[in-house]
Order: structure tokens, then C-alpha cells, then sequence
């Protein structure tokens, strides 16, 4: 199996994360903690909240289907069940091109899938690093890196939108 520098990246990440994890001082246990995901599309990088995700996949086979919404890449299978994928890239108004090797699913009404370019590893911080200004919320994970959360809720409310505004087939 050929493992594409992504995925190398994102597995080294991931080893040097849990290496780190041992070195870092136990902080108080009643620290409230959120889990997240980090994640680069189009290289710009963001958080995904972890309580949104059903499930990360890695190299999905996803079969296209005809569409007048741009973004939908097609249709793949997880774990029995048939989800549509969309281009993360685009909905968030990044340009790029190329394979998407990452897939999460995130939990809506239905189980959707958001393809993007890099895994990163998991995140797990204080709530008092989590900034919120309405709508937008960001992550302080060290002194030098600032992350936005990405509002899934708002991702699949702007899609559905665009879908309902869609011509109607006679």
C-alpha cells in the first residue's frame, strides 16, 4: 500500500502528538476539556469539534454522481450505509485542486461527508482556550498558533439552502 505525503505527515503528527502528550505537565483535573480535530483544507487550518463527528476515513472510494450542486463529489459507503461527500475546500470558499484523501462524517439529520485535504491529529483543550465571539469561535493551542473552529452547523445549513433554492425538475 503507498502511503501519500498527507497521510505521512498526518501519521507523524499524530506519533509526535502522543509522544508530547507524556512530556506536558498534568493540568488541574477540573478543567472542562473540548476535543477536537485539526485539520488543514486548501492548507488553511482548522478544528472540527469531535462531538459533531461519527467517524474519520481515510482514502474513501467515492463514486461521482451527476449534481447542480458543484460541491458534492459524489456518493460512499460507510460501514453499510450510503453518504454523500462534498468538497470541504469549496464550501468554505477555498480554491484547490487534487485528491481529498480524508473524509469525516459529521452528524446532521443525516450522516454527511466532508472531504478535505490533510488529518492533522486529535485536540484536546482547556475550555478557557476556546475564544467565542459570535458567530465565530477560535482555539488557542500554544502561544504562536491560533485555530477556527469550523461551524459544522453552519456548513450543512448553507448547503441545505443551496439545495432548496435548486430549480425543481418538471
Amino acid at each position: 500500500m503507498t502511503i501519500s505525503h498527507g497521510e505521512e505527515q498526518g501519521l507523524a503528527n499524530l506519533r509526535e502528538a502522543f509522544d508530547q502528550s507524556f512530556a506536558r505537565p498534568r493540568e488541574l483535573k477540573s478543567a472542562i476539556r473540548e476535543n477536537f480535530l485539526a485539520v488543514r483544507v486548501a492548507g488553511h487550518p482548522y478544528l472540527i469539534r469531535l462531538s459533531e463527528v461519527a467517524s474519520l476515513h481515510a482514502r474513501r472510494q467515492i463514486t461521482a454522481i451527476p449534481s447542480a450542486i458543484a460541491e458534492l463529489i459524489g456518493v460512499a459507503g460507510f460501514r453499510g450505509t450510503v453518504s454523500a461527500v462534498y468538497d470541504l475546500r469549496a464550501l468554505l470558499g477555498h480554491s484547490g485542486s487534487g485528491p481529498l484523501p480524508w473524509v469525516v462524517l459529521v452528524r446532521t439529520k443525516e450522516l454527511l461527508g466532508l472531504a478535505f485535504d490533510l488529518f492533522e491529529g486529535h485536540v484536546s483543550v482547556a475550555s478557557y482556550a476556546i475564544a467565542r465571539k459570535e458567530p465565530f469561535e477560535s482555539v488557542r493551542l500554544d502561544d504562536s498558533e491560533v485555530r477556527p473552529v469550523l461551524q459544522i452547523a453552519s456548513v450543512v445549513e448553507a448547503l441545505e439552502r443551496r439545495i432548496v433554492a435548486l430549480p425543481k425538475e418538471s
